[in-house]
């Protein structure tokens, strides 16, 4: 089990991130429909080959090119026949000024699936790398009322909590946000200290945190955000 502390600041990305994550390229793009809709959404790509040049440029940033690599990666002849495309990636950032790392959140309502033979055709606009930890976090579905905390209230503290072991360190972690200021770093600490002693174990044999304890912790404004802690 790992607890740690800090102050934590909102960001949220709805333009283009200026920071290096790592192997994920944050594509903004206007999607056109064959039924006449259209919007604007961004679609995270990530991969070992994936990545932008000085210019923050790569072969697929042109409408053409970005719409060739939908089809190449999603046709129906492919293991993904389908993408998700968010309106908006929000940002909770964990630390201090550049030393920290952020946790990459959407709407869950608001995620557009589409499939490539329903796309008439595609306009690109930016890239960038993506400014969250998407290896440990990926990108967090949530919903609207706990977006809209994250939007408008800073967070307070934070707990971390490795509880699926499956080796030296790694396996499946949650990490505790606190938006409440009446509760305090010990208070929070305590709070996770005896949710980790109530674990209970799942179908497949790993400990699992229940509805009802992200419940009663969203009753306080404490959210969970769940991730995996790989080997470095």
């Amino acid at each position: 089990m790992k607890f740690f502390y800090t102050l934590i600041l909102v960001l949220i990305f709805c333009s283009t991130s200026q920071a290096d994550g790592g192997s994920t390229v944050v594509y903004k793009a206007k999607f056109v429909l064959k039924n006449g809709s259209s919007f604007i959404g961004y679609l995270p790509i990530s991969g070992d080959d994936v990545s932008l040049d000085s210019t923050r440029s790569n072969k697929h940033c042109s409408d053409k090119a970005f719409q060739l690599m939908l089809i190449k990666n999603f046709s129906p002849n492919t293991i993904y026949k389908d993408f998700q495309v968010y309106d908006c990636i929000h940002l909770v950032h964990i630390g201090q000024n550049n030393r920290g790392f952020n946790i990459g959140c959407v709407d869950k309502t608001k995620i557009k699936t589409l499939q490539v033979q329903n796309i008439k055709y595609t306009v690109f606009l930016d890239a960038a790398y993506a400014n969250y930890d998407w290896q440990v976090y990926g990108i967090q579905e949530l919903s609207p009322p706990i977006i809209n905390m994250i939007s408008r209230q800073n967070p307070v503290n934070y707990e971390e909590l490795l509880f699926n072991k499956d080796g030296y360190d790694t396996g499946d972690y949650a990490c505790f946000i606190n938006f409440n200021p009446d509760i305090s770093s010990s208070e929070l600490y305590r709070l996770v200290a005896e949710l980790s002693r109530k674990l209970q174990i799942g179908s497949n044999g790993n400990k699992i945190i229940t509805p009802m304890q992200v419940k009663q912790l969203a009753a306080k404004h404490i959210f969970i955000f769940y991730g995996y802690l790989g080997p470095c």
